[in-house]
């Protein structure tokens, strides 16, 4: 019957905020993206919430990991997206840990350090 239902953003999503833990897990980019997805955010809105620029959130989630200066940087931007899309934040770092000691990136240098 039409008109019965009201319609708002939390019917749409397939789970909540605090029920992501229980969803699925793979490779952490898909992981970090489909988790963005599901709560509606576009690259841009969350880095506007995390203060981190689009192009190290798109490495994150393509797993482009020489993108970034070093270890610490990738750590701390997996945290701060895991942190505002709901996925725990100890298993994402488990995963960029895992990923990483694999795909051995060559970190891009910044400049600072010579």
């Amino acid at each position: 019957m039409p008109g019965r239902f009201a319609i708002s953003d939390e019917a749409v999503l397939p789970f909540a905020r605090g029920q992501l833990k229980l969803a699925p897990r793979g490779p952490l980019g898909p992981a970090l993206k489909a988790a963005r997805e599901a709560m509606r955010l576009s690259l841009n809105e969350l880095s506007n919430a995390t203060r981190i620029s689009v192009p190290y959130l798109a490495a994150l989630e393509e797993g482009r990991y020489d993108a970034f200066a070093g270890m610490i940087y990738a750590t701390g931007f997996t945290r701060a997206y895991a942190r505002e899309v709901g996925v725990p934040e100890d298993w994402a770092l488990k995963v960029l840990r895992e990923e990483v000691t694999q795909a051995r990136p060559e970190w891009r240098r910044s400049g600072w350090v010579t």
